[in-house]
């Protein structure tokens, strides 16, 4: 579990299965984030996490999301820039191969979690100009 974003955190985790991508399980109502390492499938990961940690209840309390970045280097203190093209929350491999389905709340506040993230990263995550965020709601749970 993770409560930072830092250089060294996106060069361990940065570039999953795409240029850029950093990808996460957030589980909100525990308020915890975790990396997705690069080597594994959010659901192979997803069952590791439950398996280690069987109160966090079933998979569907843990919501996928990513960030797709860039850097470009920069004469500043730092010597570079990571730049946040996109975030995108609630659809993963879980969601569209296993039938994974989440509550609207629960995705919505992991994409809350993730944008603190990112305006707490050290060194600072810059919006693109081209910047662009997607909540996906196609694979919520349907309320009785």
């Amino acid at each position: 579990m993770f409560r930072e974003l830092t250089l060294d955190k996106y060069e361990e985790f940065a570039h999953r299965k795409k240029s850029g991508r950093i990808s996460f399980l957030v589980l909100p109502y525990k308020e915890q984030i975790y990396y997705v390492p690069r080597a594994i499938e959010h659901i192979d990961f997803a069952s590791n996490l439950l398996s280690l940690n069987p109160s966090f209840g079933d998979i569907s309390f843990l919501i996928p999301t990513h960030i797709d970045t860039k850097m470009e280097l920069k004469e500043d203190r730092w010597g570079m820039a990571i730049y946040i093209l996109k975030l995108i929350s609630g659809v993963s491999g879980m969601e569209t191969g296993y039938g994974v389905r989440h509550k609207k709340e629960d995705i919505i506040e992991a994409h809350k979690m993730i944008v603190r993230l990112i305006d707490g990263a050290n060194p600072p995550f810059y919006r693109d100009d081209s910047f662009s965020e997607d909540i996906v709601m196609r694979y919520t749970k349907i309320s009785h």
